[in-house]
């Protein structure tokens, strides 16, 4: 760091950190997020899902996982699963323990999805089947979905 000073590169090199890092991308995720909630708060969508009555768990690891599986992101199924859970629940946060079950259930669908970039690259270069990695790959996901499920049981 004192040889950056010195030499009156710092400058540069905090420039091309945060050119890398991109932090204002994290900054309008949260930004999504809060508009996402403060849209679905006065939409009518609360009292739809409302009147699905879903449960807790079928809402953050059921839904949490099928977003993961559809969208093959994490980000965005948790700024759709989160904001429904607060307002159908009549919430003002998460607890911890919700949050971390319902964003293991979003990654576990984000890790067998093919619509993954990384699975579909990976399967194109090693020139392997989807429907081998499928057979290799749900046994585990179905194992992590249960334990989703069993610690919920446990500790909700």
């Amino acid at each position: 760091m004192l040889a950056l000073l010195i030499n009156g590169s710092l400058k540069n090199v905090i420039k091309k950190s945060i050119k890398k890092t991109k932090p204002w991308n994290f900054s309008l995720l949260i930004l999504g997020v809060l508009i996402f909630l403060n849209i679905f708060e006065t939409s009518n969508m609360k009292n739809l899902i409302a009147a699905l009555s879903l449960s807790k768990a079928t809402l953050t690891i059921g839904f949490g996982f099928l977003l993961g599986v559809a969208t093959g992101r994490i980000d965005l199924p948790a700024t759709i699963v989160f904001p429904i859970f607060l307002t159908a629940y009549k919430l003002n946060s998460i607890p911890p323990i919700i949050f971390s079950i319902t964003y293991f259930a979003i990654f576990i669908g984000y890790v067998i999805t093919p619509i993954h970039p990384c699975v579909g690259l990976t399967l194109e270069y090693f020139n392997a089947e989807i429907n081998k990695f499928l057979k290799l790959m749900i046994p585990p996901t179905l194992l992590s979905l249960a334990v989703a499920i069993a610690t919920w049981s446990i500790l909700i």
